[in-house]
């Protein structure tokens, strides 16, 4: 299971993309959010790109343990049905 850093915000997103590619290349097919504690935008487009790139090699990815403010993100920008 892949777990994104305590902080994923526009400053890290780069390095949260890459490392969840990564962790989708190597098998992962899970990613947990228990250890995010501050988060913004960029880690939904983070969850949106790493959706389609487990899909186009054939995986299925799903995440787990959502902060509150990361769902809010997600309803609020209607992209639900992507993550």
């Amino acid at each position: 299971m892949f777990t994104p850093a305590a902080t994923f915000t526009h400053g890290n997103a780069m390095q949260q993309m890459a490392a969840g590619i990564a962790a989708i290349d190597g098998g992962q097919t899970s990613v947990s959010f228990s250890q995010t504690t501050q988060i913004d935008s960029s880690a939904v487009v983070c969850m949106i790109a790493w959706q389609k790139h487990a899909k186009q090699i054939g995986k299925t990815l799903s995440f787990a343990d959502l902060p509150t403010n990361l769902s809010n993100l997600i309803t609020l920008y209607g992209v639900g049905e992507f993550v």
